[in-house]
């Protein structure tokens, strides 16, 4: 009995060491690896992180969107919406998420990759690299999440971007991987390399493409860079916040970037000519239908417009090409009572095309309470905001800073059932974030605004 005792104790100091062991052991592989500490998505808490340690910037810093997201680690846009992927490495969430532009997440889908790095849009479908499975560059459904197909690519690191130019796809590296300092250009079709390009930086975080050239993000210098095809820097400039930069785009002249220490979208000023520049899109209730209006600041190459209700089809009209001289649309869609939601589709002469913000009207009693996403958004300086009340009573439709502060009512008082309209003008503030806050015995709804100047 006192032997087997002994023994059982001498087992358990044992595997007591043991344990022990492999705990330091791994503690010291994951010190090796320099791994950033894994997040959690945060689905509820609204954080508006102001970025700290300014520097100077070459391209204007014009402002940032904190994201519900924690570690994001590559950005792409559809042509309506931001897909921003996570690192997990097998804790919390492993999505890829739909942002709209002003940070708030309107879908996501299932990451092919446990530690996804650089994102791309080719036109309908989503590109992926994955560093921990091969590393591999996926070609993903953004309906689904689904691999449509996968290839093996030669040199990357955790947060290589990739970019697509309507042909080829192209991938970074990262410090430390044997293919510093260059972009790989790479077949969608086959995965083989047809091209390099050799670049100053070790360090390709983020890399997108737009008007013939490269852009790249490198986490080393804090540096964002233009280039050319071949490699050469047209321009370059600090960021705001020395971060790690984790992925980048263009959208509507500016360059968008994900930072993943502080998990905020920034976004600076190109100067880049918006093809066509649409300042406003509304639907009002008229005698037969709904009158939808629009009207353009100036376009380039526009071919035309596209309507969609409820996202179908139902009429295209001519765009008025290249001009610098404003432009209005309308169109009388004859339909009944009803709720409609519109928004237009823009293409140009290339085929390429863009889509408006949705603008919703009830045509009849209203039958639920509701505030409307503003349009446009982001805006400036002034934006249009719609909402509906089944039935009377008292509402209020206020404007608030980050700050919870004051800054516009719009609506004060005893209103009938029905649907209204109001206007945001906001010349006399300054660019950021605000919330419109509908407020009645139904209860309360709010909807976020960016005002960019």
């Amino acid at each position: 009995m006192v032997r087997n005792k002994i023994g059982g104790m001498k087992m358990k100091k044992f595997v007591v060491i043991l344990c022990t062991l492999i705990f330091l052991t791994s503690c010291a592989l994951a010190q090796n690896l320099s791994v950033p500490p894994a997040g959690q998505y945060f689905a509820v808490e609204e954080r508006v992180v102001q970025p700290s340690n300014p520097q100077p910037c070459d391209w204007p810093w014009v402002g940032f969107c904190p994201l519900l997201i924690a570690n994001p680690t590559g950005l792409a846009f559809d042509g309506q919406y931001f897909w921003i992927p996570r690192w997990s490495a097998g804790v919390g969430d492993p999505y890829i998420y739909k942002v709209d532009m002003t940070g708030n997440i309107v879908g996501h889908i299932n990451s092919p990759a446990l530690w996804p790095g650089g994102i791309t849009w080719d036109g309908s479908h989503l590109w992926v690299t994955d560093y921990v499975g091969g590393p591999v560059i996926c070609k993903v459904d953004p309906m689904t999440g689904a691999v449509v197909t996968s290839f093996p690519i030669v040199y990357s690191s955790y947060w290589a971007g990739v970019a697509w130019d309507g042909q080829y796809l192209y991938y970074g590296t990262n410090t430390g991987s044997p293919g510093s300092h260059t972009i790989y250009k790479i077949d969608p079709n086959t995965g083989a390399q047809v091209g390099t390009i050799s670049v100053p930086s070790q360090d390709i975080s983020g890399l997108t493409y737009y008007d013939g050239h490269l852009y790249y993000s490198d986490s080393q210098t804090f540096t964002l860079y233009q280039i050319t095809m071949t490699g050469t820097i047209v321009d370059s400039s600090p960021t705001y916040v020395p971060a790690w930069l984790a992925g980048v785009t263009v959208e509507g002249g500016y360059l968008w970037n994900v930072d993943y220490d502080n998990e905020n979208l920034n976004y600076y000023d190109l100067g880049a000519p918006t093809p066509v520049e649409l300042t406003a899109f509304n639907a009002n209730v008229a005698e037969s239908g709904v009158l939808l209006t629009w009207n353009t600041a100036s376009e380039n190459e526009c071919y035309s417009w596209t309507i969609l209700r409820n996202n179908i089809e139902i009429a295209t009209l001519p765009g008025a090409g290249t001009t610098e001289e404003p432009q209005s649309y309308s169109y009388l869609d004859e339909v009944g009572n009803g709720t409609y939601t519109y928004k237009l589709m823009q293409t140009d002469i290339s085929g390429a095309t863009s889509y408006s913000d949705e603008v919703t009207v009830t045509i009849g009693i209203a039958n639920k309470f509701q505030l409307m996403q503003n349009y446009p958004n982001p805006f400036n300086p002034q934006t249009s905001l719609s909402f509906s009340l089944p039935d009377e009573g008292y509402v209020t439709l206020i404007i608030y800073d980050t700050q919870g502060c004051e800054v516009a009512r719009l609506a004060d008082g005893y209103k009938v059932a029905g649907t209204y309209d109001a206007t945001f003008d906001a010349h006399n503030l300054p660019s950021g974030i605000y919330f419109a806050n509908l407020n009645s015995t139904h209860g309360s709804l709010t909807q976020k605004l960016l005002l960019v100047k």
